[in-house]
């Protein structure tokens, strides 16, 4: 039984158009074998629904690198149904008693430089950084467990940042775009020993063989965990402490994605 781990922007997602064009013919196939496809993400939930209704999958997904898990509310399997959330529920990866958007003020204060979060960019600000409609800018907004900033220039600004997070239970991870802070026990690969642990349980007469596909530094944090690991490239760059077992896509974005699923699902 494979289980599909995979990152958005940059993998299964186009980095520039957000299109998943070009990997419907593999999608398809992960359909008609009734896979799991999981995506795991920095995006918001809001953001990640309007995806999924247009994928057509109906699985688990985990949004802002790790901070929580949506399981839909018909899903199989033993997970907590106590946090409802219009159709899904909630399974929190990490809590903390202050928010991220406080921490970062409160970091920006200290360091003497301002950090500016997706909190108090305007949706023009968001669209002009990432390309996004208003639209989706606007459910790119709608944060609940981390906080995207624009990182200010210089590696010693970087280590006092990293330093700082850390007092606050707190860390940085690093996407294609922004700096994320997000809680310290916080993080994808968290989510994805979770989710592991669950399909394992569900199918405890099978082997359960995980695929993990993702374009940058902070997915090294879940294709450490999984079976089978997928770098793939994104503008033909290639990431460097790529593990020697990983596998480098010899196509970029989306069709690397396509080629590479569909070397293994459906060959």
């Amino acid at each position: 039984m494979y289980i599909i781990f995979t990152d958005l922007d940059g993998t299964l997602l186009d980095s520039d158009t957000y299109s998943f064009e070009g990997a419907g013919e593999v999608l398809a196939c992960i359909r008609e074998q009734n896979l799991p496809l999981v995506t795991v993400t920095s995006k918001t939930a809001e953001e990640v629904k309007h995806i999924i209704r247009e994928i057509n999958i109906s699985h688990p997904f985990v949004v802002e690198n790790g901070g929580g898990i949506f399981f839909p509310d018909t899903y199989p399997g033993e997970f907590p149904r106590t946090q409802p959330d219009n159709g899904y529920y909630v399974v929190h990866i990490a809590r903390s008693g202050i928010q991220p958007q406080d921490v970062l003020k409160e970091m920006s204060s200290l360091i003497g430089i301002r950090l500016r979060g997706f909190s108090n960019l305007s949706v023009e600000e968001i669209m002009s950084y990432t390309g996004l409609s208003a639209e989706k800018a606007g459910k790119a907004q709608q944060r609940q467990f981390s906080e995207p900033f624009v990182l200010p220039p210089g590696k010693s600004v970087l280590k006092k940042i990293i330093r700082l997070s850390h007092s606050y239970n707190y860390k940085i991870v690093m996407g294609g775009r922004f700096a994320h802070l997000i809680p310290i026990d916080s993080g994808k690969g968290n989510a994805v020993k979770y989710l592991l642990d669950f399909y394992q349980k569900q199918f405890p007469d099978g082997q359960v063989i995980s695929i993990g596909l993702g374009d940058s530094y902070n997915d090294f944090d879940f294709l450490s965990i999984t079976d089978i690991s997928i770098i793939i490239r994104n503008k033909g760059r290639i990431l460097k402490s790529v593990k020697k077992n990983w596998i480098i896509s010899q196509k970029q974005g989306v069709e690397g994605w396509a080629e590479e699923v569909k070397k293994i699902i459906c060959p």
